[in-house]
Formats: structure tokens, C-alpha cells, sequence
């Protein structure tokens, strides 16, 4: 791996390959002004979120394919990282895992957990 921009933008080396590679460029953002809080765009890209979906979209497959403890355990870390950096997808990870099980790689109770995963009133 070959930083280009810090914390931006990445060359990624290929496993067999090593000449060739790929880029992965996250989404960067400036403030508009100097102690500006609002931001702009300068360069579009990926999200953190992403990527994670990405690796577990991976690992799952690779499960499939290979099913092993270790695996399951990467899955498991990864959806709860993923649930960390964003709430919304706690109902996919709860879904994956099952409550209680969530509950408990999260550290709380399961009946939080459950109504964390309850979509809101109207």
C-alpha cells in the first residue's frame, strides 16, 4: 500500500501482480473559508462505510465458499464497526447475526438492541 493523498487517497497493490495495482480515493472535504465549518467537496470518492460493507460482502462470500471460525469471526467485527460508524445499519447487522448475539459483541442488553432495530413511529 502506498499512501498518495494522507488519509485520501491509496495505491493498493495486487496480490499476484505487483506492477499493477488499484486506487481507492475516499471522499475529500475542505471548509469553504477559513473557520468555516461548512465544507465543500474537492475530491468525490468512497466512505469508510463502504469499504466495511465491501469486506463483509467479501468475507461473507468467502464463507460461503469456505466456512471456517475465522471468517465468521471477521463478519462479526466487521458489522460491529460498521454499526458503529453508522446507526441506520444495526437492523442489517442485528438481521445477520440475531439480537442477542449482537447485544452481546456490542455490550448491551438484547432488549436495547431490539428496540434499537424497531423502525420508528410514525
Amino acid at each position: 500500500m502506498k499512501v498518495l493523498t494522507l488519509s485520501h487517497k491509496y495505491h493498493l497493490d495486487n496480490f499476484e501482480s505487483v506492477e499493477t495495482g488499484q486506487t481507492i480515493q475516499f471522499i475529500e472535504k475542505v471548509p469553504v473559508a477559513e473557520g468555516s465549518t461548512e465544507l465543500r467537496t474537492v475530491n468525490d470518492g468512497t466512505t469508510n462505510e463502504e469499504v466495511l460493507r465491501m469486506l463483509i460482502d467479501r468475507m461473507q462470500g468467502l464463507q460461503a465458499k469456505f466456512p471456517c471460525r475465522e471468517n465468521a469471526i471477521v463478519i462479526t467485527k466487521l458489522l460491529e464497526e460498521l454499526v458503529k460508524t453508522k446507526p441506520a445499519p444495526i437492523h442489517v447487522a442485528a438481521k445477520k447475526l440475531g439480537i442477542q448475539r449482537l447485544a452481546v459483541n456490542l455490550g448491551l442488553h438484547w432488549n436495547k438492541v431490539k428496540n434499537l432495530c424497531q423502525k420508528p413511529k410514525p
